[in-house]
């Protein structure tokens, strides 16, 4: 009987391995929590968040969506921060 052969996931590997060097990073925990709270808080008050869509198609000329991240799409992470520094500008 051959025996058990396991593959690691490539995408999960890395996925640990950058989530310790964030980790790792003393002001990454900090600028996170402070980019949820911001997030969480426009999509959680209809008002503020129909305000910012507003402006940013006066700006833009197109609404942008603002990103919670979630842990179990890691790339949410970096979508995030991308799409909250876009909104900013």
């Amino acid at each position: 009987m051959p025996g058990l052969i396991v593959m690691d996931c490539v995408v999960h590997q890395i996925h640990l391995m950058v989530g310790d060097y964030l980790k790792s990073n003393n002001r990454y925990p900090e600028v996170m929590k402070q980019a949820l709270q911001v997030l969480v808080w426009f999509t959680s008050h209809t008002v503020p968040s129909a305000w910012l869509q507003e402006k940013l198609v006066a700006v833009e000329s197109k609404t942008m969506a603002l990103i919670i991240p979630a842990i179990t799409w890691w790339g949410s992470h970096v979508e995030s921060i991308s799409r909250l520094l876009q909104v900013r500008h």
